[in-house]
């Protein structure tokens, strides 16, 4: 896998500006937090919550971060959502 960021360029925080990489592809559409019987869970704690969410990623994610894209939206289909996340990830080739 190689990151993607252009040289002398800040390196972004949190995300890459591209990676490349071999392997299965995974996509996964945008997903909202509901409960198991598709309620949507209260999320209006989610920006107060922004550094604990950080460091859960970065625990995970370590330091191969992802591309993403930020965008603000007027309303999600279910106006109970407050947030939606969608995922695009590589399982990368066995190396030989």
């Amino acid at each position: 896998m190689r990151f993607l960021n252009p040289r002398g360029a800040k390196r972004p925080s949190g995300y890459s500006d591209g990676v490349e990489a071999r392997g299965r592809l995974i996509f996964v559409a945008g997903q909202i937090g509901a409960t198991g019987d598709g309620k949507v869970a209260g999320m209006d704690e989610y920006r107060a919550s922004r550094t604990a969410i950080g460091a859960a990623y970065r625990a995970v994610m370590a330091d191969h971060y992802p591309t993403m894209t930020l965008i603000e939206v007027k309303s999600l289909v279910d106006p109970a959502a407050r947030v939606e996340i969608e995922v695009t990830a590589v399982i990368p080739d066995a190396e030989a």
